[in-house]
């Protein structure tokens, strides 16, 4: 029996447009600042838009039938379900990872009746399948070690179809959990391998681009799972296409790294470091009755004690005296380090005060934080009875 098959259960998108579109606007290459903003923004819309606890339940049920039919949307749901902020996170007492595992445990069930009526929501689910498991952690920090088995169970029902986009998921959760396969059941990843095998000797069937995501699978192997070396990694790129092989990496994309000179973010990283430096050069002398330019002046004597208090203490040596090679010089500051000193707090307080603006005020409101009285409604997760069902 399919749970999944139940039209009953399914809503119309377009009346929870506006909260899909919210999901949308995540971005992986966000830093976890702006990130955990989109997520505020995203909860707090969704409180206003949904009434009650039904409504919240058909409003992700929206979200999740898009993402079976949308990979990008897929991967995006499932960057923010894995976040640490959803653990606990609920709306109107309904918790968005527990409905998420749900459905995604309702769809494994029904995962051969589902590949046969609509390959792409198959694909979809186990890449969303793969890509939690990658990246959420239980509670106390642990995987959620009992989904490997059924990780597994769908990458040999993939391996059945000869669709290449099939074979390149196959291939890509291989470079996500194929070390987590190994080690918690490597007898069941050398079936999937001798599987491959059979069928890059033997099937026909299979076009040459989808023995090509075979054989990746197999380097991802030998190469425990890791970075690609740079020959091998031009090679599938040359036979697959830019495209195709931009979600692996090789080892000279680890290393390299680019800082553009118009790079405003990084320059902004180095206005906020002041590089203390000692010089040999005397410090040149100004008129008594000439003015100080205010800030600048304060910023410098700011910092001269700490460079003393790590120096030794000298006597104060006259200008006239002859021997003068000896004497401390004022510190060259880094780039940066003159700017206006209530500006630098203003740029930085966004994130370090509250903020009573629209994308403001998360500390007031409670964002991230467990609600005392909700404890007794949702246990944690290494307690839901609900994966309990052994599927070896």
């Amino acid at each position: 029996m399919c749970m999944f098959i139940n039209e009953s259960l399914f809503t119309d998108a377009s009346e929870y447009k506006e909260i899909i579109n919210r999901v949308k606007e995540l971005n992986i290459s966000d830093d976890g600042i702006k990130f955990n903003q989109k997520l505020r923004y995203i909860l707090e819309n969704w409180k206003q838009d949904c009434k009650s606890s039904e409504e919240v339940e058909k409003s992700f049920d929206a979200l999740y039938q898009g993402c079976l039919s949308d990979d990008e949307l897929a991967s995006k749901l499932v960057i923010m379900i894995s976040s640490r902020s959803f653990i606990s996170q609920e709306v109107h007492d309904q918790n968005f990872r527990l409905l998420f595992l749900r459905k995604l445990q309702n769809d494994f069930e029904g995962g051969k009746v589902l590949q046969k009526t609509n390959p792409i929501a198959f694909r979809n689910c186990v890449r969303m399948l793969g890509e939690f498991f990658s990246k959420a952690r239980l509670v106390n920090g642990d995987p959620f070690t009992f989904m490997l088995i059924p990780l597994v169970n769908c990458l040999e029902m993939l391996l059945d179809s000869p669709q290449v986009s099939d074979l390149q998921q196959v291939a890509f959760q291989f470079y996500l959990n194929g070390a987590a396969i190994k080690t918690e059941c490597p007898d069941k990843l050398n079936e999937l391998f001798n599987k491959i095998r059979t069928l890059l000797t033997s099937d026909k069937q299979i076009s040459k681009e989808g023995k090509l995501w075979l054989l990746l699978s197999i380097e991802l192997g030998a190469n425990k799972f890791g970075v690609l070396p740079i020959d091998v990694f031009k090679f599938y790129q040359e036979q697959i296409g830019g495209n195709g092989m931009s979600l692996f990496q090789c080892s000279q994309n680890i290393l390299s790294v680019q800082t553009p000179e118009d790079n405003k973010t990084l320059e902004n990283y180095k206005s906020s470091v002041n590089v203390l430096q000692l010089s040999t050069k005397p410090e040149p002398t100004q008129p008594a009755l000439e003015p100080t330019v205010p800030q600048v002046t304060n910023s410098v004597t700011n910092f001269t004690p700490e460079v003393v208090n790590h120096t030794p203490k000298e006597p104060p040596k006259t200008q006239n005296s002859s021997n003068n090679t000896g004497k401390f010089g004022r510190p060259i500051l880094g780039a940066g380090a003159r700017l206006n000193k209530a500006k630098f707090n203003n740029d930085s307080s966004n994130w370090r005060d509250k903020d009573n603006s629209s994308t403001g005020g998360w500390k007031k409101t409670g964002w991230g934080n467990n609600d005392k009285n909700s404890k007794g409604k949702s246990k944690g997760w290494e307690h839901d009875d609900r994966f309990e069902n052994n599927y070896s």
